[in-house]
């Protein structure tokens, strides 16, 4: 009975520490374009639910726009999505973005989320 309780403990222990500070919401189109200001106020809540059930890779960049809406920066074959940016004083210091990679016929070909700091 007693190793019982000990896997049950060290079972929600782990569980608990486990968890990040996120919390997980269901990805939706209106709520992933809400911006407080300069930063995303769900996006960070819903890229779990966005990368585990939507199929990215494989869909044309048109298609993408109509889940996801505008990218916040496009530099040639590379999308970024901001996902969250931490401020120092006044400049960012911190971040992490979606970066999605598009073929010449403008299917994406790959995806990864990319966390930064300055």
């Amino acid at each position: 009975m007693m190793t019982a309780l000990k896997i049950l403990l060290f079972i929600f222990v782990s569980g608990f520490i486990s968890c990040d500070s996120v919390t997980r919401m269901k990805f939706d189109k209106s709520g992933w374009s809400l911006r407080n200001d300069i930063v995303y106020d769900y996006r960070e809540n819903m890229l779990p639910d966005l990368l585990e059930n939507y199929k990215i890779v494989g869909i044309k960049y048109a298609k993408l726009l109509d889940l996801l809406g505008q990218p916040d920066y496009k530099d040639g074959v590379y999308v970024y999505y901001q996902i969250k940016v931490v401020y120092g004083t006044i400049d960012p210091v911190a971040g992490k973005d979606l970066v999605l990679k598009m073929s010449k016929d403008t299917t994406i070909e790959s995806l990864k989320v990319e966390e930064w700091k300055h």
